[in-house]
């Protein structure tokens, strides 16, 4: 999972028109960064996208949440909410281990809210322990 991090803000700043700019320029940048045909991403709800990455065990899933990261970070997007801020994304990444797609969404949602308590731009991989 990959949330953008302070959307409401966000739009509260620059309206909504601009809050689903954002979205839609992050809809480009995340599929962009995961190049292999068998990835997929999606917008799942509000300002969470899932990317489905076949193959990837959770170390490698982590390196292209931080490879996304620094593509985000290169092009440098303010956020207009915070003055030293720029747009950025958290990630919960979660592997694949005889799950629903109910509970690896719900494993996935748990991973992305440990990743936002730690504060903005963070990736968590799901454990058992959450």
């Amino acid at each position: 999972m990959a949330c953008v991090d302070d959307l409401g803000t966000y739009n509260d700043a620059l309206g909504l028109k601009a809050g689903n700019q954002c979205l839609k320029h992050i809809a480009n940048l995340l599929p962009a960064q995961a190049k292999r045909s068998v990835d997929f991403v999606a917008r799942t709800e509000g300002n969470r996208f899932a990317m489905i990455l076949p193959g990837c065990d959770q170390n490698q899933a982590a390196m292209l949440a931080e490879k996304v990261q620094k593509a985000l970070k290169a092009e440098a997007l303010p956020h207009p909410a915070f003055d030293q801020r720029r747009l950025s994304l958290s990630y919960g990444i979660v592997q694949l281990q005889n799950d629903s797609p109910d509970s690896m969404y719900s494993k996935g949602c748990q991973a992305l809210q440990q990743a936002k308590k730690r504060g903005y731009n963070q990736i968590t991989v799901f454990t058992s322990l959450m």
